[in-house]
């Protein structure tokens, strides 16, 4: 099955998720901006960042139509996103900044790869949607993806 994106929810601490099935990815990212967000049972981390900013990034499988966010304590802005025919994540980098962000470079992407990626700032929502990228939702964080297969991914800013 090829992949699709199938929507998204958002919240701060709590995420109402998308119309979803059993074996959808669901895909969170969560932003404390005075702490890290914790992940709560369920989810299996994939990228933490406490720098500039405090990034918790966690992924699970749905086991069914009410699969739940749990509460990410710490998070001030929450995304969940749906995809449909993913098995997981593969791979995953994170990287921070001030005044410019970034999606960065990704290497071992595998046939079939869609790249998803999420920007959040403290001191606002990202303007720019980086090139090759679909924006997906018009809060903060900002979510994109690749809307399709890649075999390649190089870094990508926004502002």
């Amino acid at each position: 099955m090829a992949i699709s994106y199938i929507g998204r929810g958002s919240g701060s601490t709590t995420a109402t998720i998308p119309a979803h099935v059993a074996g959808d990815l669901l895909l969170a990212f969560a932003h404390g901006v005075s702490s890290l967000p914790s992940l709560p049972s369920g989810w299996t981390n994939v990228v933490t960042y406490s720098g500039s900013a405090r990034l918790q990034v966690g992924y699970r499988i749905a086991t069914g139509p009410g699969t739940t966010s749990g509460t990410w304590t710490g998070s001030s802005s929450l995304v969940i996103a749906v995809y449909r025919g993913a098995a997981g994540v593969g791979v995953s980098a994170s990287t921070g900044g001030i005044d410019v962000g970034s999606l960065p470079a990704l290497s071992g992407l595998t046939a079939g790869s869609w790249v998803a990626g999420f920007g959040a700032s403290n001191i606002g929502y990202p303007s720019s949607t980086p090139s090759g990228c679909t924006l997906r939702g018009s809060s903060d964080p900002a979510l994109w993806d690749s809307n399709g297969t890649v075999a390649s991914w190089p870094q990508k800013s926004f502002t």
